[in-house]
């Protein structure tokens, strides 16, 4: 999950414009109506996924700090 901003964006919102938050909270959200526009997303970078290289790091650390980690231990019969 990506944070966006979006959280500290109405933060400063309602104390810059108390009456308009207080406004807000009477009348509530307006849920209908124009959108604001989409943002133009033709110069982004590509996405690159880079989990697996998370996990192969994070494993080698462990196994490095403990070499039995996630080893099973099955008993003999």
């Amino acid at each position: 999950m990506v944070h966006c901003g979006f959280e500290a964006t109405a933060v400063t919102d309602i104390i810059r414009h108390p009456l308009k938050a207080a406004m807000v909270s009477l009348r509530g959200i307006r849920t209908s109506g124009p959108m604001a526009q989409d943002i133009s997303l033709a110069n982004q970078r590509r996405a690159k996924d880079v989990f697996s290289g998370h996990v192969v790091r994070q494993v080698a650390e462990i196994r490095q700090a403990n070499p039995n980690a996630g080893k099973r231990v099955v008993a003999a019969e």
